[in-house]
């Protein structure tokens, strides 16, 4: 005589995978962030994605804070104006990307 499970047993699984499925999502999106100095973050976005977020100075001092984060210096003016900016790891100068990686895994 076959045994197949109940109709209660079957519901709580069902439940159970659907509750699975709807947290997968919001733990793709988390962001993991890390300070390298005061108005520089590292971040991961989505578990794939290293970023730098940056909040330049007001006024003429943006170029001086963003040039040295950046792997083709002239492209602060990409940035100019805002008030925050997030850069692609791959647009990151070599000390930029090792600051990154240091204050993501310590």
């Amino acid at each position: 005589m076959d045994h197949f499970p109940s109709f209660s047993s079957i519901r709580r699984l069902t439940v159970a995978a659907t509750l699975l499925l709807l947290s997968l999502p919001a733990a793709a999106s988390v962001i993991v962030r890390a300070e390298i100095e005061p108005g520089a973050h590292a971040a991961i976005r989505g578990a794939r994605d290293i970023i730098l977020e940056l909040r330049p100075p007001r006024g003429g001092s943006a170029q001086q804070f963003l040039e040295p984060w950046l792997a083709d210096a002239k492209t602060w003016k990409n940035y100019e104006g805002r008030m925050a900016v997030a850069i692609p790891y791959r647009m990151l100068s070599p000390a930029a990307q090792r600051k990154a990686l240091e204050a993501l895994f310590p």
